[in-house]
């Protein structure tokens, strides 16, 4: 349960602010690009998806499953929170919310992939420098 908290927690944050007003959702995003914002709610969003399912997988499917599961879920998401948003009256829904939703996913994707592939190339190189000496 410990690694799906986050997720979990981190949707329910999203489905909340939703439901605010648009006006105090404009308010406090300190005049930063709408689309610059759902993008970098769902790169945070898609790394808790990803660091849940890379813990929470057989070690010998990790890594591919990880990532079409972590794209499947939060572009899901992303799509039911803008048709969740057309419902709400002073909010609105929007096709390129959806896409920088996903583009925020596939970061989150990218990031965890080349922050493991540096941290394995590290570790490599250590060990190679301590059977060097």
């Amino acid at each position: 349960m410990k690694f799906w908290l986050p997720p979990v927690i981190y949707t329910g944050l999203i489905i909340f602010a939703s439901s605010l007003p648009g006006g105090v959702v404009s308010e406090y995003s300190l005049n930063v690009s709408d689309k610059l914002l759902h993008t970098l709610h769902f790169l945070f969003y898609g790394l808790t998806l990803m660091w849940a399912f890379t813990n929470t997988q057989p070690i010998h499917s990790v890594f591919r499953n990880a990532y079409l599961k972590t794209i499947l879920v939060g572009i899901s998401v992303g799509c039911l929170d803008e048709f969740y948003q057309s419902f709400m009256p002073t909010r609105t829904s929007s096709g390129w919310d959806i896409l920088a939703d996903s583009t925020g996913i596939i970061l989150a994707g990218v990031t965890f992939y080349l922050a493991t592939k540096l941290s394995v190339v590290e570790r490599v190189r250590s060990d190679v420098k301590t059977d060097q000496n």
